[in-house]
């Protein structure tokens, strides 16, 4: 099931790269983004590339520029509650921008998944496991300024 989530991931990152998505507007080093969808801030010397469009969020953070690895994204998703806990039997409840949110952490990475509403709708935060203080400084600042309807 975690590998059926991550394929759908990146199958969504690979329709967003060939749809016409350009909104492609790399910042770095001030430390703070955002864009109609949410609001941030990360580690100066972080570029962030926004590849969202007026219909979906995708944003990626890169640790040395562009070239370099990426260590974490934010994406819309359609995730039950129940199908994230039987694939992360150890996830914790918490609350991030002040909505109810499950955390998990594999070999993969950490994960952070927001429930958006009544539905399955979730906003998906994946952290490389090399992102050190970037996790907790995009959790503790993200500011969910609009969901998809």
């Amino acid at each position: 099931m975690k590998y059926k989530i991550l394929i759908m991931i990146a199958g969504f990152f690979l329709v967003l790269a060939s749809s016409g998505c350009t909104n492609n507007n790399p910042s770095g080093g001030n430390g703070t983004f955002e864009n109609e969808w949410v609001k941030f801030s990360y580690p100066p010397g972080m570029v962030v590339v926004d590849v969202s469009s007026s219909d979906n969020l995708l944003v990626q953070i890169y640790k040395n520029g562009t070239n370099s690895s990426m260590i974490t994204t934010l994406n819309f998703a359609s995730n039950s509650k129940k199908d994230l806990l039987d694939q992360f039997p150890n996830a914790t409840n918490s609350t991030v921008a002040g909505r109810a949110a499950l955390t998990a952490q594999d070999e993969e990475g950490r994960y952070i998944y927001i429930f958006l509403g009544p539905g399955d709708q979730t906003l998906v935060l994946y952290f490389d496991p090399t992102t050190g203080d970037a996790f907790q400084l995009v959790r503790d600042t993200l500011v969910i300024k609009k969901v998809p309807s």
